[in-house]
């Protein structure tokens, strides 16, 4: 993925240099990108950033023993989600898609579950910022990641208008 992305860039967008970002599978691509094209990729900011393979080369500090600890509870109660995430993108994609109010449920839960709300979302959002988050994603409908990938072209991508890197002639 990491070197289609790469060509997307520099062959199909003509970038010399860009920066990537990534959460979830991303923050592994993003990684990629950055070690395979070291001279074309600018940085790399990643939410979710993969595990180094040698974690266990050197004793847990504390602070790691309680964040791999945070991380276990955070899987035993919301470990469905990543599961549905990893292992059937396409599957999820479809039902969300067909139903706003499923879709509408879907975000509200992730908004309770990620927010620090307590698990009462009106004491972090109001009403109608919680609308303007969800309606803008009914419109268009969910996409997995694998049907990005299949169905993006360099057609249909656009470099942003205000990109600080600069583009090769053509």
């Amino acid at each position: 993925m990491a070197r289609i992305l790469h060509r997307v860039m520099t062959v199909e967008l003509g970038y010399e240099r860009y920066g990537a970002f990534g959460g979830d599978i991303g923050g592994t691509v993003a990684a990629w990108l950055g070690a395979l094209f070291p001279d074309e990729v600018a940085g790399i900011h990643m939410i979710h950033p993969p595990f180094p393979a040698d974690f266990d080369a050197r004793p847990l500090t504390p602070a790691e023993e309680a964040f791999l600890a945070s991380e276990e509870k955070y899987d035993e109660s919301d470990g469905g989600y990543s599961a549905i995430m990893i292992t059937r993108p396409d599957t999820i994609a479809a039902a969300l898609n067909d139903s706003p109010i499923g879709l509408a449920a879907w975000i509200v839960d992730k908004l309770r579950d990620w927010s620090d709300c307590g698990g009462d979302l009106a004491t972090r959002f109001d009403f109608d910022t919680i609308l303007s988050m969800v309606i803008p994603v009914l419109g268009d409908g969910p996409r997995s990641g694998r049907q990005c990938a299949s169905t993006t072209t360099s057609a249909t991508i656009r470099p942003g208008r205000r990109s600080p890197y600069r583009r090769r002639s053509r």
